[in-house]
């Protein structure tokens, strides 16, 4: 991640270098950053210097780009009214008091004077440079045609589609600052590697603050991300006009938000409201989020398996099945996979003939979460808890690709016919998270354009899976120095706790959450399996027991699946630690 010494202001309403910050802040840690950056000094050459710049960034080993960044529409023509011919450049309709290269440029000659005289005491008769070369932002515009390349070449301009690649801007920076220059006989400036002693002094000619915190950093990039109220207005009405819908999402794309909104939607119509997950997890999470919001009165959330529990022990109490769950592991998934559902089915088929127990313990909605994990038995077990199936609000939410138990739960002939909402692409991670997700799996999450780049994936090895536990202190250590609290941190395994190697992790910092466990704890960072994780999120996941991929080089790897649904799990920070 680039090194922001000095961070965008939060009072900024510039869209130029809102989006120039979200782009920076892309680059690896061999740049360096300062926003709204207030230049104070005195200089042998130029006297007192008193300027504020939008963007200084450095790279040891290109040199250092003012940026001065202009929202809307830059154009140069005769000022209106003006009888003397004199072309003036304008903002939209207002008259700029200096054109864009002079705001910028008129720096270049004063910080190289400045460079020079810090350098220089500190190598003797060596006059060590910083080569500083100036460019200006228009993010609002895509072209530059019909301004002055005399005033304002092309080459020094960053426009709106060199902001959507990280890789094409750092490329485009490069590129400004290998511009030869007139003063210095047609080439580039001169830049010298920096010792550490040297690279402080010149960070000491720079006012600001202190490196801001990662959740600084989240605060600003979450301006340019799409909000989830805008999918709401714009996809709910599809889902309101379909009494009876399937949606189908990419990872991140708002699925279980979704959810959410037409459970209170439908609560608030007096509709009394199944919701159906496979993760108990995120069956407590719903409860809470419904309890909060005053509705568990009308909405009633469960896991599968505990739908099938509570409704065979209602139904039968002691002489059912959900009291003798066996722990032969073939038995168990029996158990699950036919006994729990049948005895569900079994007892709303009893409920439906019962006036009274139909108008209490059955439904006038159903919505089933993550529906590729069930199985068809399954969903014709939940679709009993309606009161009557032809007249009820019906809403499949799934992922195909995000299915980890080869199930068929969304061929079930009636949700096969049901008519399919599509979100095909999500915003909850990052660009670089889903750049980073495809690449290793080979399954595309696409995401909106405004969707921040954010930072690089960490990609951490280790020999041994119990070398893993100091990698997690260390990491640890690490993000929590930069101001991320530990409940804004969660660790996915893709193998269980048994199986992990965390297995034996000593830390009052961390806590595993194994079945029966069915909520999360706010004061320590959680360490789930990739199964139990499904429809949760954190702002930095830690993807731990990834393992070497079985499959043919440069082939996905072969736990894809399992990779895209812990990796997605992440907003803004992917941390992975994979077997050499």
């Amino acid at each position: 991640m680039c090194v922001i010494h000095n961070r965008l202001k939060s009072s900024v309403k510039s869209r130029s270098e809102v989006a120039l910050y979200d782009t920076v802040v892309s680059l690896d840690n061999s740049w360096h950053a300062w926003f709204n950056q207030k230049l104070n000094f005195m200089s042998e050459e130029d006297g007192a210097v008193n300027r504020e710049v939008d963007c200084v960034l450095y790279s040891v080993d290109h040199g250092m780009v003012v940026v001065e960044c202009k929202d809307g529409k830059i154009s140069r023509h005769l000022r209106y009214g003006a009888s003397d011919g004199e072309l003036v450049w304008f903002q939209n309709t207002h008259e700029m008091e200096w054109s864009p290269a002079e705001q910028a440029g008129s720096l270049t000659p004063t910080l190289h004077n400045k460079f020079q005289q810090i350098l220089s005491t500190m190598c003797g008769s060596v006059k060590r440079r910083v080569r500083v070369q100036w460019a200006v932002c228009l993010a609002d515009m895509e072209t530059i045609e019909g301004l002055p390349q005399n005033e304002l070449p092309k080459k020094r301009v960053i426009l709106k589609q060199d902001l959507g690649n990280v890789r094409n801007f750092e490329k485009q920076l490069i590129k400004i600052l290998s511009i030869p220059e007139a003063s210095y006989n047609n080439t580039p400036f001169p830049n010298d590697v920096l010792s550490e002693d040297e690279f402080r002094q010149v960070c000491n000619l720079f006012e600001g603050g202190d490196e801001p915190t990662l959740p600084e950093v989240w605060d600003i990039q979450n301006r340019a991300r799409l909000e989830p109220t805008l999918m709401q207005e714009m996809l709910m009405e599809s889902m309101v006009r379909n009494k009876q819908i399937c949606v189908e999402g990419v990872a991140g794309s708002g699925k279980s938000l979704m959810l959410q909104w037409e459970a209170r939607r439908l609560a608030e119509l007096e509709k009394r409201v199944a919701v159906v997950c496979y993760n108990d997890l995120l069956a407590k999470y719903l409860t809470n989020y419904f309890k909060e919001a005053k509705l568990s009165k009308l909405v009633e959330v469960h896991s599968l398996a505990d739908w099938g529990k509570l409704y065979d022990r209602r139904m039968n109490g002691g002489e059912g099945v959900s009291h003798k769950e066996p722990k032969d592991n073939l038995q168990k998934q029996k158990y699950y996979d036919e006994l729990l559902p049948k005895a569900l089915l079994n007892a709303c088929k009893k409920m439906t003939k019962d006036k009274k127990m139909r108008e209490q313990y059955l439904f006038d909605a159903l919505l089933i979460d993550e529906g590729q994990d069930f199985q068809k038995l399954w969903i014709e077990a939940v679709l009993g808890l309606l009161k009557k199936q032809e007249n009820a609000f019906i809403r499949f939410f799934y992922d195909s690709r995000q299915c980890l138990y080869n199930r068929d739960g969304y061929s079930h002939e009636f949700i096969r016919n049901l008519p399919v909402l599509v979100l095909s692409r999500g915003f909850r991670s990052t660009k670089k998270i889903s750049e980073w997700v495809e690449k290793i799996t080979g399954i595309p999450v696409p995401c909106y354009s405004s969707t921040p780049n954010g930072d690089r994936v960490e990609e951490v090895f280790y020999k041994k899976p119990e070398e893993q536990e100091n990698l997690l202190l260390k990491t640890i250590v690490k993000l929590t120095n930069r101001g991320v609290r530990l409940s804004d941190i969660m660790v996915v395994s893709l193998r269980s706790m048994n199986n992990s190697g965390l297995k034996n992790m000593q830390d009052e910092r961390l806590a595993w959450s194994t079945v029966g466990n069915k909520d999360l704890r706010k004061d320590k960072i959680n360490i789930v399996s990739v199964k139990r994780s499904k429809g949760l999120d954190a702002s930095v996941v830690i993807l731990t027991d990834v393992p070497k991929s079985k499959a043919k080089f440069n082939m996905p790897h072969d736990k894809g699946p399992l990779i895209l649904v812990g990796a997605t799990r992440a907003k803004e920070k992917l941390i992975v630690f994979m077997e050499k």
